[in-house]
């Protein structure tokens, strides 16, 4: 598919017959991070929306804000969703809300299940990057299981590629690195040709975020993880999503990151850091069982538990800082083993 250039009455078109049926009957908020640039920033002004501001996340104080100002749409990062669903959400009129829009993380299926059940609208996930845009989107039409297991179908206009390793394009329903091109990508580094073509795209004028993706044969885009999150356990990959996603519907656990650890002898180990919700216990033990449970490959099980009050996030964006975990459990590793050598 070419890029495509749409006028103002194809556009509005498009948000609200196709995607999200937004109009000047809405009120749409965006909570700050990149989860709200698109709704609020291009969407919003071209349906005619009301566009409310929530410049940080303020727990029940922005619940206050969406039954004050009828928000009928939000949008936000997955993180701060989950948040959202340990507070007193009984105590808040939110029945105007008739869309949750998420972007900037990846959207755990129980998470997507639980919020439309306790905030009675649908959950609609979404891909893009703060480079490009919005890439694709779940619609307000799309079933359960497109809402919960995909980022839906290209907007108008974008172009992708799924190459493997050597890459060959992969067949529907493979894994491989996305490429896209379109209307919303970056023109490059800023007075940096060199690296422009070098870094920033391919020949055909494609860039990729890393991510690494399959598509179905009705094409809907799936998300299997990023290629520099991969875990390398001894030469056999661990895709942290993966045990992040049956980590996360756990009923004891509320956030969830697997990250990589340092190791002498298999080169890296999974770390889990889960936090929890008020009085529960979640022991190392308890996690080995789960994941037994689920018929997980025993490489993939994660070979520490760390229960933590907070998972760190990257500013106000609302992603976790995986970067930060990393370094944590390596810190701590590192200072376990001068410990041992302190006491002989």
């Amino acid at each position: 598919m070419k890029p495509i250039r749409y006028d103002q009455t194809e556009i509005k078109k498009y948000l609200r017959d196709g995607y999200w049926e937004l109009g000047p009957h809405d009120s749409v908020m965006a909570i700050a991070g990149a989860a709200g640039g698109t709704p609020a920033y291009v969407t919003a002004p071209v349906a005619g929306a009301k566009v409310v501001l929530e410049y940080l996340f303020r727990g029940e104080e922005t619940l206050a804000f969406v039954e004050e100002e009828r928000v009928t749409f939000i949008a936000l990062v997955p993180t701060q969703l989950a948040r959202l669903l340990e507070l007193p959400l009984h105590k808040y009129d939110l029945s105007s809300l008739r869309i949750i829009k998420t972007a900037g993380g990846y959207l755990p299926p129980s998470l997507a299940k639980e919020a439309e059940e306790r905030f009675d609208c649908p959950v609609l996930g979404s891909y893009g990057t703060q480079d490009t845009g919005s890439i694709s989107g779940v619609s307000v039409n799309d079933s359960k299981e497109q809402r919960y297991t995909t980022v839906g179908k290209l907007h108008p206009g974008i172009e992708i590629k799924i190459l493997d390793d050597n890459g060959g394009e992969v067949k529907p329903g493979e894994v491989g690195t996305l490429w896209f091109k379109g209307p919303g990508n970056s023109i490059g580094y800023y007075r940096d040709l060199k690296r422009t073509m070098n870094e920033a795209f391919d020949e055909d004028g494609f860039a990729t975020s890393g991510d690494l993706v399959s598509i179905t044969e009705d094409g809907y885009l799936r998300i299997a993880g990023r290629k520099r999150d991969i875990i390398i356990r001894g030469g056999q990959n661990i895709y942290p999503k993966e045990i992040e996603d049956y980590l996360q519907a756990h009923p004891k656990v509320t956030e969830v990151a697997v990250v990589p650890m340092p190791d002498p002898v298999m080169g890296e180990r999974a770390c889990a850091f889960v936090t929890l919700k008020h009085g529960e216990q979640f022991s190392f033990d308890d996690m080995v069982e789960y994941l037994k449970s689920k018929k997980i490959a025993s490489f993939k099980l994660p070979e520490r538990l760390e229960v933590a009050e907070t998972i760190p996030l990257v500013g106000e964006s609302g992603k976790v800082d995986k970067k930060a975990l990393v370094k944590i459990i390596t810190d701590k590793l590192e200072e376990e083993r001068q410990a041992i050598v302190e006491n002989g």
